[in-house]
């Protein structure tokens, strides 16, 4: 099941407590967004957005977990739609990020929270009248990334982006397209602008320890990371983002954090390297990412700040926790 492509014939474009800084040239909101409501608001991913966006919005974080100190939030669960009807009522817009995401979560109840619960966001924002989404996806929709750890197909070509077919094969990934793909039938149908974001794993502040051992061993998510921040500016940035019905992109730092260089690994790992599709990439930096950023870069107006080496140099922190999106 693959979905629609990004291109003209769909009408989609062409080519906690965490402080997040404004980079230079980026904007806030120019939507009128007064009131947001987060799903999966208390997580670390759901609670860092929600504490960012609280600085100039009315923001609520919707989850079935505790609230934390100082956020408006109110417990719903993303399998009710009723409960979400009435926790959206007087909501502008929606940050979706409330999903199942460990390899032990059983996995019909990973695909039942992250796909029905998907849907129900999306036809509870439609019957309210909410005009703009934004819903964390994840690099695993592609395939090439797994959170199962299930042999990877080799990518058509690199750097991989927004238009290469996606072929997930477990049910993190499948549930992650299913919900792209829900999500551009409520594109189509009008009314609402939904975006979509791809983070690769999402490294959290005090995961220094976790990148120093990956290094050392043969990663199977092919070193891809993004650093919390970047992945909050980004979904500033989507709700501000005044694009086609539905768009989506990838979210990641501009290099891996793999010890070898990227297209060394790439052949090693597959037998063969792909087609190369931006060369001088590679050629300008042998660790660059395995992601076509141009996207993210030209039409989200990301720049990417991650940066492991500085995460090392700040050392190990409080936490260290898989922060897959």
């Amino acid at each position: 099941m693959q979905p629609a492509g990004i291109g003209a014939t769909d009408g989609f474009a062409s080519p906690a407590g965490c402080k997040i800084a404004r980079q230079n040239g980026e904007k806030s909101d120019p939507m009128a967004l007064e009131r947001i409501a987060v799903t999966g608001g208390n997580g670390a991913l759901g609670d860092a957005i929600v504490r960012d966006l609280m600085a100039d919005h009315e923001v609520t974080s919707l989850d079935i977990t505790p609230g934390r100190p100082g956020v408006r939030s109110r417990y719903v669960d993303v399998l009710s739609l009723d409960a979400l009807k009435s926790a959206l009522e007087r909501q502008d817009a929606i940050v979706h990020v409330a999903a199942l995401l460990q390899p032990h979560d059983p996995r019909d109840k990973m695909f039942q929270v992250n796909a029905l619960g998907t849907w129900n966001v999306l036809e509870a924002a439609r019957d309210l009248g909410i005009r703009k989404i934004v819903m964390m996806s994840s690099e695993c929709a592609s395939g090439v990334i797994s959170l199962w750890r299930s042999p990877p197909p080799c990518p058509d070509y690199l750097p991989i982006d927004e238009a290469h077919p996606l072929r997930p094969r477990e049910p993190y990934g499948v549930s992650k397209q299913v919900g792209e793909i829900t999500a551009q039938s409520y594109a189509r149908d009008g009314g609402i602008q939904i975006v979509a974001l791809r983070p690769t794993l999402i490294v959290m502040p005090g995961m220094a320890s976790y990148i120093e051992r990956v290094r050392a061993i043969d990663d199977p998510d092919l070193w891809s990371y993004v650093e919390l921040a970047d992945v909050v500016r980004a979904a500033r940035l989507a709700l501000g983002y005044q694009g086609p019905p539905f768009d989506v992109f990838y979210l990641s730092a501009r290099d891996t954090f793999s010890p070898e260089e990227t297209l060394t690994f790439m052949r090693r790992k597959f037998g063969r390297l792909p087609e190369l599709r931006q060369p001088g990439l590679y050629a300008d930096n042998p660790y660059a990412a395995i992601w076509d950023l141009r996207r993210t870069q030209t039409l989200l107006g990301l720049e990417p700040q991650s940066d492991w080496r500085r995460i090392l140099a700040d050392g190990p922190q409080r936490r260290t926790a898989d922060g897959r999106p």
